[in-house]
């Protein structure tokens, strides 16, 4: 049994001091030093928010989860109390930071800018899965060796690694959006140097005896646990309405945008296929079940009874809103140890004649893991169909990871064109075995007569192999540089990061040297991307580079000049506005000056309150910005739709007693939702007219337009519900009530 699960159910059978003083000590250094992160220094702060979160877990221990991740849970609770206590304390002055900012730290002997990482890596360790938080959080953090992060999460030393390794690389991706760039190793190194405070001599007795002295006054409190959806950034266009007007459902998929197998959106790939992610984790939640449920052997009744709901969730007319889906998770857990008595009727629906009871399956035999490995031939045979290639490969990776599937793995990316990202992103993990056994077997597409296929091998190759991959893998990546597909062009970009950066740099920097003569090849494609400029997103990544490979180049091209500084200005703002650091008038002016820093900026000033009053004109005018398709080009549709999110956020905090000016994408989903299972469960006529309802009020929509809703645009919303069917424009006003309450259509005269 894990050590500190041990001490807990000590401290809640009787009491003891003594199990919750030693809890206190092994767990201190982790809260004390995530608190002394969020706090920016403040060693007196740090105490007070150490003493509340040892005082929540004395209050809540006896209504914790029997296998819960202690580490997990102080610091997510830490996170919160810390970011309360920064709303609370903000005009107070906080320390200087470490380094000035970020363009000014690039050219010092250390390149990674503890200043920028600090205030946002709780963060970014939050938004993680829970499976890599808790990973990073006792591997780094605590910190432990491999052999006791395996023990502590109930997995192999093996695995345990392999764990970190996935978690670590997601963690330095997610920094990279954030303008922050380092390499997985540095990033370890230096979270193992950083994170840890050195926690103030005595304090741990402090807060033990403290706590204790409290805990007995207060009655425990059952806590609910909720694992949030985060749902995928939609685009509404033209098809996208089509679709959803079709029945094809909106699916949720937990824990997204940061943090995820695949890069984030500005460093690997993905695809516009429809409303589907590219990127698996982007995708699926982790699956309760190994780590999480207790085995158990119920009774035969209980079976069928399981049985039953499973079928049913198989078979639910409703549609699927996320995956891995909560009604199969739920007849699964049910069943314990007894799991393995569903795959007969798993294996049967994978052969269904409806894709949504195959998909159901597959996610079903996902969440069983390796116990389901009878069932790997079939999910083969339906991934060489191209079927559903993101679900069947994320249900591959759990229930059979064997390197023996790796031939038939790679012989996907020749044959399904479909799927050829999310293959690609899947071999380069440590799921299928040793990189480079998997090198060899994915070399020989690199004489492929099809010039995609060779240039997707190239972009498996050389993020699997770095800088080891060789020179016929630089020559490919170059190729692809040229290539008309911008998701090839983006998957070439990360690519060639890859391939130059030294993995010792924390900064992650390309240089010449590591690309040798492919360098000077890789330029004029680089600044032809930089030319177009019709994805910021790619101009951007292209301009990166270039100022890598040839500094010289930015002084000789003001236009170059001009963005990187741009970008690089916008990031050394943004770490000012997060410290708070800066007045409300500076706040307002960094939103025109920085539009690269608009989103941090809106968090800020939400987080001030009504007492950012005076930013309301400037929010709302760059909120109508936003939300325009046509005009100035914009960057990844996910920032942008991000922004527009923060936007409305600070928006509405700041002026609580005000109706919302526009609605956020998750609200926006969760509308749909509401429609979806009205014509769904409804008959045919009342269904097309509700769909006409509905197409008629987003005919006006320009195509690209994001899924974040304007007021204006969501009372034609309601008024076309409205006239057509009153029953189900109660249930969506109701859903849009909760969201704002002062949300009403217009009176008519």
């Amino acid at each position: 049994m894990n050590e500190d699960r041990q001490l807990l159910a000590e401290f809640c059978a009787g009491g003891s001091e003594r199990a919750f003083q030693e809890i206190v000590e092994r767990n201190l250094p982790l809260v004390y030093g995530a608190a002394m992160r969020l706090l920016n220094g403040d060693s007196h702060l740090a105490e007070d928010v150490a003493q509340t979160v040892f005082s929540n877990l004395a209050r809540k221990a006896r209504s914790l989860p029997r296998e819960i991740v202690l580490a997990g849970w102080l610091h997510r609770d830490t996170r919160f109390t810390a970011l309360e206590v920064l709303r609370k304390e903000r005009r107070r002055k906080i320390r200087e930071l470490e380094a000035a900012a970020m363009h000014e730290v690039e050219s010092e002997a250390h390149p990674i800018d503890w200043s920028s990482t600090q205030p946002i890596l709780d963060e970014l360790l939050d938004e993680l899965d829970d499976e890599d938080r808790h990973a990073l959080l006792l591997r780094f953090l605590e910190p432990r060796p491999l052999l006791a992060v395996g023990k502590a999460l109930g997995i192999t030393e093996d695995t345990a690694r392999k764990r970190v390794h996935r978690a670590l690389e997601r963690l330095r991706r997610s920094l990279v959006a954030r303008g922050i760039t380092t390499t997985g190793g540095a990033l370890g190194a230096v979270l193992t140097s950083r994170s840890a405070e050195t926690v103030p001599a005595g304090l741990s007795a402090r807060l033990a005896k403290s706590v204790l002295a409290t805990a007995g006054t207060t009655k425990p409190v059952v806590s609910l646990y909720t694992i949030i959806a985060s749902p995928k950034v939609i685009t509404l266009t033209k098809v996208a309405a089509v679709l959803l007007l079709a029945g094809v459902s909106t699916v949720k998929f937990n824990r997204t945008t940061h943090a995820h197998d695949g890069a984030p959106e500005t460093t690997r790939p993905r695809t516009e296929r429809g409303n589907r992610p590219s990127l698996l984790s982007r995708m699926f939640g982790r699956t309760k079940g190994r780590d999480e449920l207790q085995p158990q052997s119920p009774d035969d009744a209980t079976i069928r009874l399981a049985l039953e709901r499973l079928q049913k969730a198989l078979h639910d007319p409703k549609p699927t809103r996320k995956i891995p889906d909560e009604s199969i998770a739920n007849a699964l857990a049910s069943m314990g140890d007894r799991r393995a008595e569903a795959l007969p009727h798993l294996l049967e629906a994978l052969r269904n004649g409806s894709d949504v009871v195959r998909n159901r399956a597959a996610d079903a035999l996902g969440q069983i893991g390796p116990d389901a490995r009878e069932a790997v031939p079939i999910l083969m045979q339906q991934l060489r169909e191209g079927t559903a290639p993101d679900l069947l490969v994320w249900t591959l990776e759990r229930v059979g990871p064997s390197p023996d599937l790796v031939p038939e793995l790679v012989a996907g990316l020749k044959n399904n064109t479909a799927s050829w990202l999310t293959l690609a992103n899947s071999l380069t993990s440590p799921t299928w075995g040793d990189a480079s056994v998997v090198s060899d077997i994915i070399r020989p597409l690199l004489d492929d007569t099809n010039r995609d296929t060779r240039e997707i091998a190239g972009y498996a190759l050389a993020m699997l192999m770095s800088d080891q991959a060789g020179a016929d893998v630089r020559k490919t990546t170059v190729e692809a540089l040229r290539n008309s597909n911008p998701d090839l062009q983006l998957a070439a970009l990360s690519a060639l990061r890859n391939l130059g950066s030294d993995p010792s740099d924390p900064a992650g920097r390309v240089t010449r040297a590591r690309l040798g003569s492919s360098a000077s090849d890789a330029v004029p494609p680089l600044i032809d991307i930089a030319n177009q400029g019709e994805r910021k997103d790619l101009q951007q990544l292209a301009l990166q580079l270039l100022d890598e490979i040839d500094p010289g180049l930015r002084a000789e091209n003001p236009g170059m000049q001009a963005i990187l500084q741009s970008r690089e200005e916008a990031a050394a703002f943004e770490v000012k506005a997060r410290n708070g650091q800066l007045s409300v008038p500076e706040l307002i002016d960094g939103l025109k000056r920085h539009p690269n820093a608009i989103g941090g900026i809106a968090e800020v000033l939400g987080g001030l309150g009504p007492k950012a009053k005076a930013a309301l004109p400037d929010l709302h005018e760059i909120l109508k910005a936003l939300g325009t398709a046509s005009g100035e080009r914009v960057a990844d549709p996910a920032v942008r739709s991000g922004n527009i999110d923060r936007v409305v956020d600070a928006i509405r905090r700041i002026a609580p007693d005000q109706p919302t000016p526009a609605f956020k994408e998750s609200e926006m989903i969760a509308v749909f939702e509401v429609l979806e299972d009205v014509w769904s469960g409804s008959d045919s006529d009342r269904s097309q007219r509700l769909k006409a309802a509905v197409a008629s009020a987003l005919s006006d929509v320009p195509t690209g337009s994001p899924m974040n809703f304007p007021a204006d645009q969501m009372r034609r919303l309601l008024e076309s519900i409205k006239s057509t069917d009153r029953s189900t424009y109660e249930s969506v006003m109701a859903k849009v009530s909760g969201f704002s309450p002062d949300f009403a259509l217009p009176v008519k005269p």
